[in-house]
């Protein structure tokens, strides 16, 4: 499963990609190695720092919470799990995409999105059902084509007037 994390500001950081729950590769960008390098490094030494809580019950009969800490290693199956409590405790969010979706989400990594709007039009991406994601592509195509043929800031704003309209007609909205 590929994951991908993205800062509280909607800004993408990197791709985590999991087997079986287990961390296989570890990719961030620029902004990521800045913000979160230090610690992805540690996990992949250490282990992932995750909270546990244990319940337990008092002689009175009353019943009491322990909260430790403890260590998931990268290879191990629970990694994905820890992954994502670690995203949500420091705020990140993290958004796992199958296969099928991948694709589209390196068309729009080359896309000129602000971090808002790429981060919208993934979390779309991931919430559309199997039989959409043709029309995906072909938004998509025809965004990169445009993408292509205008420069800067234009093509950003000919991709928000052209493609918007198009993936508002995949939803229905």
């Amino acid at each position: 499963m590929l994951h991908l994390i993205f800062s509280a500001d909607r800004r993408f950081l990197g791709e985590i990609l999991t087997e079986r729950g287990a961390l296989e590769r570890l990719s961030l960008n620029q902004a990521g190695e800045s913000e979160i390098g230090t610690q992805c490094q540690a996990w992949q030494t250490r282990g992932l720092v995750v909270r546990r809580e244990m319940f337990g019950t008092k002689p009175d009969g009353s019943r009491e919470i322990f909260l430790y800490f403890d260590r998931v290693q990268p290879r191990d199956a629970t990694f994905s799990h820890a992954l994502g409590a670690w995203a949500e405790e420091h705020q990140y969010f993290l958004i796992e995409l199958d296969r099928p979706r991948v694709v589209h989400w390196e068309v729009m990594l080359g896309l000129p999105f602000e971090p808002a709007e790429r981060f919208a039009l993934l979390f779309a991406l991931k919430h559309t059902p199997n039989e959409m994601l043709n029309e995906w592509q072909r938004g998509l195509s025809e965004a990169r084509l445009l993408a292509e043929h205008e420069a800067g800031a234009a093509a950003s704003t000919v991709l928000r007037k052209k493609v918007t309209p198009h993936l508002q007609r995949v939803f229905g909205n």
